[in-house]
């Protein structure tokens, strides 16, 4: 426009000489898009086109570098967030973590109730006496495979039976080579009075055949009963016999609950593994004793003996339980 005056020099900034200075360019910050849009606003561009050349510039500014995390989980969760679901969850992410909804306490609190409840479930399945833990024998497997066996080859003859009297050809079920019952596909039976008596003959053999088996597997779970009740018995005497002077000592209690956490929570609920428990805390505390009584006896043998007068025997009862004690106590 005419009459316009040029602008004065900022301060600290030298006047113009004659030759033509290069433009001077405003720093950008490497954001992609700054540098068009001053160069708009010094042209005196269109206030529309400057308008949203700003909004360009401001949706590609690093917005989420200005962010402020706490911890590394902070980082990790919100760094890739947009700005619109940072500033609405961020903010409750804060009142979680202050215990606004649910305090840190409750929530440690119900993992220790699911754990505890975790392991109770699993510690109530006791492989010793469970009622079909024959069911896991060898003896059951060869039973159970017979039981099948017989059952199909019955089920087979019942239909031949059904075919034959709907004056229908069948196949017999005979053993192969390698002793194993299949169906016999090259030859039909033609119906008959002789093919019917052949049917029922073979359902009497099989279905005795079966019946035995049956008597088999109810002998099994018998005798797995009472075996294993046995077993039970007598590891509860011998709990009661070698264990049971001790057992009412707190810190012998605490000490073999301690050694069981080494089995798996599935076993800690058997009476093997809690007598294993035991038996490992008294043989290290005697272990541990007949190491302190050699260096006690090393340790007198450099001193003089005395001539009259002798100590009594110590009670071994007593140490042991001392010893226990110690050990339960670290």
């Amino acid at each position: 426009m005419a009459n316009e005056t040029p602008p004065s020099p900022a301060p600290n900034e030298s006047a113009p000489s004659s030759a033509p200075a290069p433009e001077s360019t405003p720093p950008t910050n490497d954001t992609p898009g700054l540098s068009d849009l001053f160069e708009s606003i010094e042209r005196g561009g269109d206030q529309e086109v400057v308008e949203q050349q700003k909004q360009d510039v401001a949706q590609k500014l690093p917005v989420k570098a200005r962010r402020t995390y706490e911890d590394d989980e902070e980082k990790e969760i919100f760094s890739n967030m947009s700005n619109k679901a940072y500033d609405k969850l961020y903010p409750e992410w804060q009142k979680i973590k202050k215990g606004e909804y649910v305090s840190k306490a409750e929530i440690e609190k119900l993992k220790r109730e699911m754990d505890e409840a975790k392991n109770r479930a699993v510690q109530s399945v006791r492989w010793d006496d469970h009622p079909k833990a024959y069911q896991l024998s060898d003896e059951y497997e060869d039973i159970a495979d017979s039981q099948a066996l017989y059952r199909d080859i019955m089920e087979h003859y019942q239909h031949s039976l059904a075919r034959v009297e709907a004056n229908q050809p069948f196949f017999r079920i005979i053993p192969d080579k390698e002793k194993k019952y299949v169906i016999d596909q090259k030859q039909q039976i033609p119906p008959g009075p002789e093919a019917k008596a052949y049917i029922i003959a073979q359902l009497q053999q099989f279905g005795g055949l079966q019946a035995q088996a049956d008597a088999k597997l109810e002998q099994l779970k018998q005798s797995s009963s009472q075996q294993f009740g046995q077993v039970k018995e007598a590891m509860e005497r011998a709990d009661k016999e070698i264990f049971g002077p001790v057992a009412a000592n707190p810190h012998f209690e605490a000490a073999w609950k301690k050694e069981l956490e080494i089995f798996p929570p599935a076993l800690r609920n058997t009476l093997q593994y809690q007598l294993l428990a035991k038996a490992s805390v008294v043989i290290r505390a005697l272990g541990e004793r007949g190491k302190k009584a050699k260096q006690e006896a090393t340790a007198n043998s450099t001193q003089p003996q005395g001539i009259a007068g002798q100590t009594a025997a110590p009670d071994n009862r007593k140490a042991m339980l001392a010893q226990l004690d110690a050990m339960a106590s670290r």
